[in-house]
């Protein structure tokens, strides 16, 4: 999973804390400014690598798993929207809050991977939704 920090901070400054990380086990998280491009399309601050267990189904995520991280700033007070920026544009794609690369995953053969980088916000759908209807109430003849 590939995150965005504040471009006015330091993504270095940050220290990571595991809470719970469940049946996952230990992860490693790496920072850098601009430092993790995912697919071409985006360079992000922070990463979160949940590596596959070796040869067994029991350390991958399935329905319901959580992953719980503390993060501290020793260059100041962070909150959440300090997570709340786009990525570096570095691709044909555009820019996103956060990518996630899926590996190993079912139905899709052995070995299959894909991205997940453009999840839309609800208000953008609902905006969408709403436009639809007005230009569907603007087409329809009056009577």
């Amino acid at each position: 999973m590939s995150f965005n920090f504040n471009p006015s901070l330091d993504p270095n400054d940050l220290s990571f804390v595991e809470i719970d990380t469940g049946a996952i086990g230990t992860t490693t998280v790496n920072t850098g400014v601009n430092a993790f491009q995912s697919d071409g399309d985006g360079k992000y601050d922070i990463m979160f690598d949940f590596p596959p267990p070796p040869g067994t189904p029991s350390g991958r995520f399935t329905g319901g798993d959580v992953v719980i991280y503390e993060i501290f700033s020793s260059s100041g007070n962070i909150d959440v929207n300090s997570f709340n920026f786009l990525s570096f544009e570095a691709g044909r794609q555009g820019t996103f809050l956060a990518a996630a690369h899926i590996q190993n995953t079912t139905g899709a053969g052995s070995g299959g991977s894909g991205w997940i980088g453009v999840v839309p916000e609800p208000a953008t759908g609902a905006l969408l939704g709403l436009g639809l209807l007005g230009l569907a109430s603007v087409r329809r003849p009056r009577q």
